[in-house]
């Protein structure tokens, strides 16, 4: 994530690629909100979020159980916000030092 982009693979609903179909190789997932870019990456069972550069963060993939963070337990294909129960978008309030 060097420039800030996130390439996933493998299982296709968990790499955020909008596709159901198994990805082979690292592709750049579809986008993580205008202008955001990734400054971290956490990868579970089926999913993965990225902490943002504005720290809040955006999750895809299997959403079981409320994975995504998104009050939902819907799969989603594509990198959705996670919110808080208030409807807001979570922020870290981290400072990211490189």
């Amino acid at each position: 994530i060097d420039d800030g982009t996130v390439r996933c693979w493998g299982n296709g609903i968990a790499t955020g690629t909008g596709t159901t179909s198994d990805v082979f190789t690292p592709t750049t997932t579809d986008s993580l909100g205008v202008g955001r870019t990734a400054q971290a990456l956490i990868a579970g069972a089926g999913h993965s979020c990225a902490i943002l550069d504005d720290a809040t963060m955006a999750c895809w993939g299997s959403g079981s159980v409320g994975k995504l963070g998104n009050g939902a337990t819907s799969n989603e294909l594509s990198p959705v916000p996670v919110m808080t129960s208030g409807g807001e978008e979570v922020n870290l309030n981290l400072r990211l030092y490189e």
